[in-house]
């Protein structure tokens, strides 16, 4: 087995003698940011899902808190987008889009088809019902036709759906409008990883970081220009355009490619001006900042539909994308105080597991429920998470099992910014787990390992010093492979 130090890759004399332990170690260097399992993200995704159904279900009448939950959900995407691909290059040295594409795909295509299915085959046989074609706050929309759901299933799958609404496609009425979003997302995803992945091939992050930041403008100004239009069409596009929706996504692009530096020099500096340990301050720090992004991020998202100047819209809509932002990266960053209690527990892990399958059905639920009086929220609820728990179980799962054959591995040994180098002989694997052990409580995460040739039989005990595995968050991405690991080993919760 052979493992060779950064030492040597750097520059280090080869000859360099190595410790009697057989180990070589170069100096201790700060880690490329690893985002790894984050349970508030998770939270903050079920947050996201709550706002959107109590929404659509009319319950929520100050302002439009579903539009505050579509930022909060596009400013996570962006960012989770954007730090996996980072992540991605910072240990394999390129990123791989065909990888990224197959990954999501697996991720989103399986829940959305067979949602879709199921629809379809409800309007076949119950197309002529009055409830069919209800809208969640009340009244008919029209009759539903075989062949308008197919057409609009097509669509949803196509990802094209926020465009089609916007030019009247469908000459009938489709009861699955919420899934526009989606179809932004999705669209988002096309254009920006390939430009991710070719500004990281340069190896110049901090253009990447000033790339997302001037498009991120470019939307907003663009805001500005739809809100001095005129007409209802100047408005949907507003509601529905990718292009002015890009700048929530690539707010929480620029925050990922920031979060890890800044973090670590703030609690370093606060925690040796007010003598308090660091953690503690920056948990009560992250509490206050938490808050005040909440807060405003509903104003701005208010105000983006109450204003009355162009400059004005424009600048709620840059307020609302920061504050959704600033809101992730206190949820990845968050370690203990409030903020960890309120969205690190075992409820807002089981909806935010599930939030990509709650937004599918939620909708239509509310849909054939919209007449059943005061029972139409509670049977909508149930319905919902009754279906997202079979999608999750019987869908979803399976498919991220497939999907992590398509996860990048990670080339190198690393040990909390400890580059550890094998050079022959059977190494003693307890000073191999103090190495990794001490990774896992410098970051919190899984060791990430490379071993070449053999030594599993010496080094896979190693894989059972992290911390137990969640059960998976759909929206992130698999640390890489733990030690003596093969893809089909790591389990699914």
């Amino acid at each position: 087995m052979l493992v060779v130090p950064t030492s040597w890759r750097s520059g280090a004399p080869p000859g360099a003698a190595a410790p009697k332990d057989g180990l070589a170690s170069s100096p201790p260097r700060p880690a490329p940011p690893k985002l790894g399992d984050r349970p508030c993200l998770t939270g903050l995704r079920a947050l996201a899902w709550a706002l959107v159904f109590l929404a659509h279900a009319g319950l929520l009448a100050f302002g439009r808190l579903a539009e505050a939950a579509m930022f909060l959900f596009f400013a996570l995407s962006g960012f989770l987008i954007t730090a996996l691909l980072a992540e991605e290059h910072a240990a394999t040295g390129h990123v791989s889009l065909r990888r990224f594409f197959a990954r999501r795909g697996l991720r989103l295509l399986p829940a959305l088809t067979t949602f879709l299915a199921v629809w379809v085959i409800v309007v076949t046989l119950f197309g002529s019902r009055h409830w069919i074609s209800s809208v969640p706050g009340g009244g008919s929309g029209g009759h539903v036709t075989v062949l308008s759901a197919l057409g609009g299933s097509g669509l949803a799958l196509a990802y094209v759906f926020n465009w089609t609404t916007l030019s009247h496609v469908m000459s009938s009425y489709v009861p699955i409008g919420h899934l526009w979003s989606l179809s932004v997302e999705e669209q988002f995803y096309l254009f920006w990883a390939p430009i991710v992945a070719a500004v990281l091939a340069s190896r110049r992050r901090s253009a990447l970081t000033a790339l997302a930041a001037v498009l991120a403008a470019g939307s907003f100004l663009e805001v500005a220009l739809l809100w001095s239009g005129t007409g209802a069409g100047a408005s949907a596009r507003l509601v529905f355009g990718t292009d002015v929706r890009s700048g929530a996504f690539l707010a929480g692009g620029v925050a990922a490619l920031l979060w890890r530096p800044a973090r670590a020099r703030w609690a370093s500096r606060h925690g040796a001006r007010s003598g308090e340990p660091a953690g503690l301050a920056f948990a009560a720090w992250v509490d206050r900042v938490m808050l005040v992004s909440l807060v405003v991020l509903v104003l701005a998202a208010r105000l983006t539909t109450h204003v009355s100047s162009t400059s004005g819209e424009a600048l709620s809509w840059a307020v609302a994308s920061i504050a959704a932002a600033v809101t992730v990266v206190c949820a990845v960053v968050a370690s203990g105080g409030l903020t960890a209690r309120l969205f690190d527990n075992r409820l807002m892990a089981y909806l935010g597991r599930r939030s990509y399958a709650l937004y599918l059905w939620h909708y239509v639920f509310l849909t054939w429920f919209a007449h059943a009086g005061d029972l139409k929220i509670p049977l909508a609820l149930a319905g919902s998470l009754l279906s997202a728990e079979l999608s999750w179980r019987l869908v979803e799962r399976p498919a991220l099992r497939m999907k992590r054959r398509f996860e990048p591995a990670c080339p190198a040994v690393e040990a909390g910014g400890l580059d550890v180098a094998r050079r022959g002989g059977p190494a003693p694997a307890s000073l191999l787990r103090r190495h990794a052990q001490a990774a896992v409580e410098a970051d919190g995460l899984p060791v990430q390992v490379a071993v070449l040739g053999d030594g599993h039989d010496q080094l896979g005990e190693l894989g059972r010093i992290a911390e137990p595995p969640r059960e998976e968050d759909p929206g992130t991405e698999r640390p890489p492979l733990l030690l003596g690991q093969q893809p089909e080993e790591r389990s699914v919760h």
